[in-house]
């Protein structure tokens, strides 16, 4: 920190508390800040309030204490084979345990076991120990066994001989002995929910290596009244891990976290920001950027449970209401939020319209070629993205030359044509055999193991400078392309980067379990802060991952690689309120989905049905952008431009066939006609207030307390209900609409002249070409 000239580890707020005046010293055992005090309990917590009334916020309890290593007697089960034939290893957790302890490589395990002991909940069926290394790539789908983790030998003829490997290669080692398991055992992944529910009644029990030389931390928080909700901690839950693709139910997660255990680690499909808004009246962030969890209290009890893995301080916020505002209201936390941690700033016009991508547009003349099909159909596409593996090797900083000639000549043509926005995509990788690898390793600028190649550490600001100095200024932010896609930022591509106990970065900011998360943010400032400084225009970043406070680098989160399916749709509405509940405004889903674990074909009734309801999703989204990896035919390469990777089918408005085209063109124009004026005020408040974009019914509506629990409506800022159709072949679906003090009603967004009175649940007709959206009267 001191070569970096750094007062404090880096975290969600904008800066340190260098300004004295917004010190308070504390004399005797209380404190006022503006409208917000805090005391100190007879029994050691603390207890928050506000001034001007004295209704208590919440009572706090802090602790640390050293990790212990699990000591239960409780057997557990291991496969140590991907084939039909499963054996399992029965071995006690703290055999597991300290055999990882002895072993640098091994990071941590997830184990299903078959007894209750000690201290430890554990479940009744016997099932398997998944032990993870710090130098080995996780383990397929196919596979997740102790031999694909490269940490065991097996000996296959009676099972009994697992050995550690590769720090030792002797087998006189055999730390568990494997017995044959029964006949209905399967090998299942650690986070299968259908095992975990019907054959365990349970979870997963998962532990992370200690760190050593850090504490454990934990912040457990007792409600003023047991009324609280609790709202934000980002994005996420929807699906389970580890996977690459989704798999398994498709949840819609409700927008109340109550009862939920969030972990705080981000990992894919899992972008956990450590911000919680709660109904009594305040907010909270709990600044510690490692490993850990969140546990909220179920609805009628209220309060949280925070745990840092590795700590060496403890760090967090509490910002409470102004003197004679509402209890309810929440705008003012997520103000001072936005004082404290960063303003958005102000969205590019462009970035209001319609977004266009597609895995992936493989040469300029393709992507040339689609701008010059959208400028003839007169369609208002305000970004035009060239998706990942554009370059010959991650971490070259460059696309290929033989595909993408001049990025000045694409840029540019892109902007002749549509007047739109060119975004190129980045990986965090540098693999071995990319130009730049030997510069940045040189200048110890590549930390840990990823897909195939090493890791930018962007906490370093010498490597942020010299990343930006030598390659994306000259080859790109020169060449007209000012805005970039940042993939993979939710530390997929790191060792264990789909496990939520190994998973993240070890950085110049210290070890993973006390720093992964704090990684993104930097690695976002490499591209945002010289736009910012330059003037031009503000940052506009596409990204993965992001964590408290990322919302001042000018972020779009989008929610990953998903399915391109019904239920998908149904699981993305409420995730747009969770990341806008957590600070982060500008959301946006592939429209379509990816089409990663389940995909039709694009001439399938399914899929042209699909297509038409997600735009209209996308429509009333912060953020209206189509991506994916589609079923249909692509452009074949040529003799200059043959990449390594090729592209999927087309996902163009006129890709699925001319009476969808026809659906699609109006959404795409109803954004730039009806929608722009609304997005650009929206965008303006976002900006200088910090408020939500994406908002649940109850943020506009406090005193309607029907309106609590919707979880599949939103308000698209203050006035707009938007009612998302997500289940095949509907034609009607069930809308509620909320009610004020001063009653009203609302109105259709597509027909003025129909009037819906409000505070009741009305079922209402949704044709194909329609997404029910109403406007306040």
């Amino acid at each position: 920190l001191e070569a970096e000239q750094l007062p404090q580890l880096p975290g969600a707020f904008v800066e340190a508390c260098d300004d004295a005046s917004a010190e308070v010293e504390v004399v005797g055992d209380s404190a006022e800040y503006g409208n917000l005090r805090v005391e100190l309990e007879p029994d050691s917590a603390f207890r928050f309030s506000r001034v001007d009334t004295g209704e208590t916020y919440m009572y706090v309890r802090i602790g640390f204490s050293a990790p212990t290593l699990l000591e239960s007697c409780a057997p557990a089960a291991a496969a140590p084979t991907a084939n039909t034939r499963m054996r399992a290893a029965m071995v006690t957790i703290a055999d597991a345990a300290a055999w990882c302890m002895r072993r640098r490589a091994c990071a941590g395990f997830a184990a299903r076991v078959h007894a209750s002991c000690g201290d430890v909940d554990v479940l009744n069926t016997t099932r398997l120990v998944h032990f993870h290394t710090n130098s080995a790539p996780p383990p397929t789908d196919a596979a997740h066994n102790f031999a694909d983790a490269a940490l065991f030998t097996i000996d296959e003829a009676d099972g009994t001989g697992m050995h550690a490997s590769p720090e030792t290669t002797s087998r006189t080692e055999p730390p568990f002995t494997f017995t044959a398991s029964g006949p209905g055992d399967r090998h299942t992944s650690p986070h299968d929910h259908e095992d975990a529910d019907t054959r365990g009644g349970g979870g997963w029990l998962e532990w992370t290596k200690p760190e050593v030389g850090f504490l454990k931390a934990q912040i457990e928080t007792a409600p003023g009244s047991n009324e609280e909700r609790i709202y934000g901690l980002g994005q996420g839950g929807w699906t389970k891990p580890p996977k690459g693709c989704p798999s398994g139910p498709q949840s819609v997660v409700p927008l109340a976290r109550n009862g939920q255990t969030i972990n705080l680690l981000q990992t894919k499909f899992n972008v956990a920001i450590p911000f919680a808004y709660s109904t009594l009246g305040y907010g909270f962030v709990f600044n510690m950027p490692g490993y850990g969890s969140v546990h909220v209290g179920a609805e009628g009890a209220g309060g949280t449970r925070w745990v840092a893995n590795a700590a060496l301080s403890l760090d967090f916020w509490v910002s409470g209401l102004p003197k004679g505002a509402k209890s309810s209201a929440a705008s003012p936390i997520y103000s001072q939020y936005a004082e404290a941690t960063g303003h958005a700033p102000m969205l590019r016009e462009e970035a209001m319209l319609f977004w266009q991508s597609r895995n992936r547009y493989k040469s300029s003349a393709i992507a040339l070629k689609i701008a010059s099909n959208y400028s003839k159909l007169s369609l208002p596409v305000g970004v035009l993205v060239i998706d990942y593996k554009n370059m010959v090797a991650d971490g070259d900083f460059a696309p290929d030359p033989a595909c993408y000639p001049s990025v000045k000549a694409l840029s540019s043509g892109v902007r002749a044509a549509l007047n739109a926005t060119t975004v190129f995509s980045f990986w965090p990788e540098v693999t071995q055999n990319s130009k730049e690898y030997t510069l940045l390793n040189r200048s110890n600028c590549l930390i840990n193991a990823a897909l195939g190649g090493r890791v930018v550490d962007a906490t370093v600001r010498a490597c942020r400078t010299l990343i930006w100095d030598k390659f994306l200024y000259p080859r790109y932010y020169q060449q007209g392309v000012s805005a970039y896609w940042l993939d993979e930022t939710d530390g997929e591509g790191t060792s264990g980067g789909y496990l939520p106990f190994s998973g993240g970065y070890e950085t110049s900011f210290g070890p993973k379990a006390f720093a992964s998360n704090a990684w993104v943010n930097q690695w976002l400032a490499t591209f945002s802060e010289p736009v910012k400084a330059a003037g031009r225009e503000e940052p506009l970043i596409l990204t993965r991952g992001v964590w408290a406070g990322g919302q001042r680098h000018g972020v779009v989160l989008w929610s990953s690689d998903i399915w391109s399916s019904f239920e998908e749709l149904a699981a993305m509405v409420p995730q747009g309120v969770h990341a806008s509940l957590s600070g982060i405004p500008w959301w946006t889903t592939d429209v379509g989905g990816y089409g990663c674990g389940f995909a039709q074909p694009n001439d399938s009734p399914y899929m042209r049905q699909l297509i038409v309801r997600w735009y209209q999703f996308g429509l009333f989204c912060p953020i209206f952008r189509t991506h994916g990896c589609r079923k249909g035919s692509a452009e074949p390469d040529t003799a200059q431009c043959k990449p390594a990777q090729g592209s999927c089918g087309g996902n163009e408005v006129w890709s699925y066939g001319a009476e969808t085209q026809a659906l699609l063109e109006r959404y795409v124009t109803l954004r730039a006609s009806l929608l722009l004026p609304y997005i650009r005020e929206l965008a303006l408040n976002v900006s200088k207030h910090g408020v939500p974009t994406m908002r649940p019914l109850w943020y506009e509506f406090p005193d309607d307390a029907s309106a609590v629990h919707v979880d599949d409506q939103y308000l698209l800022g203050p006035d707009l209900l938007v009612a998302p159709v997500t289940v095949e072949n509907a034609t009607t679906r069930s809308v509620y609409f909320p009610c004020s003090a001063a009653r009203g009603g609302w109105r259709s967004f597509w027909n003025a002249s129909v009037l819906v009175p409000c505070g009741a649940r009305i079922t209402v007709a949704a044709p194909l070409e329609t997404i029910p959206v109403f406007r306040r009267a």
